[in-house]
């Protein structure tokens, strides 16, 4: 993968901003039926609401590609014995219930 395969979105403040406008940037400079697939890159404990944000707002036919990095040192097999992590995982248990009855995601 080369360096003009790489597009970065940097004015968003959130997660569904950050979808809306790299949909945007997606189609104005590439086209999606120009491509494929996508890779997501995102924080572990964040992975799911980002995947179905993405669902809602991508078209169907795009791949999605998860990459996920760990943050506060806490990961899928030990995040409910740190405090940080019971509060992030909890925090993006709220907010997966809050954004799918607002229509913002999708199931996945």
């Amino acid at each position: 993968m080369s360096q003009k395969n790489v597009i970065l979105e940097d004015q968003s403040t959130n997660t569904l901003e950050n979808v809306i406008f790299s949909k945007k940037i997606i189609e104005e400079k590439i086209g999606f039926d120009n491509i494929k697939s996508i890779i997501l890159i995102t924080k572990h404990y964040h992975s799911r609401r980002a995947l179905m944000t993405i669902k809602r707002h991508f078209p169907k036919k795009i791949a999605i590609i998860p990459v996920t990095y760990e943050i506060y040192g806490f990961n899928k097999n030990n995040w409910f014995g740190s405090k940080i992590g019971k509060k992030k995982v909890l925090e993006e248990y709220e907010k997966i219930k809050k954004y799918l009855e607002k229509g913002d995601i999708e199931e996945l």
